[in-house]
């Protein structure tokens, strides 16, 4: 598999039947946080979650569940606490099971908001169904797709 952004073309999901990677430890023992959540602990949104991890320089948000019309609004709110960070962020959908023209919308204004800043959006590892939604909307030629954080993190290291 390629590694970079210039190996690794715009446009191509990536498939990985495995689940979150090691670097998010016990994470599902976590309790939700209901509240404006920090770095580090979870916003929960009814049938989706979002978590804000900061490491080398990116904004890691993860996402669990459905991004839709009543969850999308929190994918937001981690993108903005993100941006506060650092302007490079990655989108790890490996746990995302839905999303609607409201989540696309979400991810489409996350990357504006990124480039505004001079950072951009990368995605980790988008299941099957919501591959196929980012290219019949032709969205997935908008983002570098990765199939693993590692790949994500080694990209965004040598771009900036």
């Amino acid at each position: 598999m390629a590694t970079g952004l210039a190996t690794m073309p715009r446009g191509r999901c990536h498939h990985r039947r495995t689940g979150v990677g090691s670097w998010l430890g016990e994470w599902w023992l976590e309790s939700a946080v209901h509240t404006s959540p920090g770095v580090g602990e979870w916003s929960d949104w009814g049938h989706a979650r979002y978590r804000l991890e900061v490491l080398d320089d990116c904004a890691i948000v993860t996402a669990v569940g459905e991004v839709d019309k009543h969850t999308a609004v929190g994918l937001g709110n981690a993108v903005k606490l993100g941006l506060r960070s650092c302007p490079h962020l990655i989108l790890d959908m490996t746990s995302v099971t839905f999303i609607d023209s409201t989540g696309l919308g979400a991810l489409v204004s996350a990357r504006r908001q990124s480039y505004e800043v001079g950072g951009n959006l990368s995605l980790v590892s988008p299941p099957a169904a919501v591959c196929r939604i980012l290219g019949r909307t032709q969205l997935e030629r908008s983002f570098p797709i990765y199939p693993s954080l590692g790949q994500a993190l080694t990209s965004a290291r040598t771009s900036h």
